[in-house]
């Protein structure tokens, strides 16, 4: 119980809260994201604020193999203001090199891919 209160006042003092609407975006901790996709099928994904920063989510993907969670970095990049979805999500990029890594338009286009 302490532990969810934590994680629950964590997301609640969030470094950028804002209002993404997508559906599968939560403002929890990963202990939370992981308790809620123990149930879900393979290859949920649930988007979550990342601890990187403002400019960054993390995508985490519930995999077959036993279950197991992959947490993904994604940087945002573009942000018209804090509250806003970045104008290209990047996954994959390394630091100091422009063009490495996948872009997408949108979180849609992630789990669409």
């Amino acid at each position: 119980m302490e532990q969810q209160n934590r994680c629950i006042s964590n997301a609640s003092r969030a470094k950028n809260p804002c209002d993404r609407s997508a559906p599968t975006l939560l403002y929890t901790c990963s202990s939370q994201i992981a308790s809620f996709l123990s149930t879900a099928p393979t290859g949920e994904c649930i988007f979550r604020p990342s601890s990187k920063g403002p400019t960054h989510l993390t995508a985490t993907l519930k995999t077959p193999m036993g279950g197991s969670l992959l947490h993904i970095d994604i940087e945002e990049e573009g942000k018209p203001s804090p509250a806003e979805l970045g104008a290209a999500l990047w996954i994959g990029r390394l630091p100091k090199a422009e063009k490495s890594g996948d872009k997408f338009d949108d979180l849609d286009e992630i789990l669409a891919r």
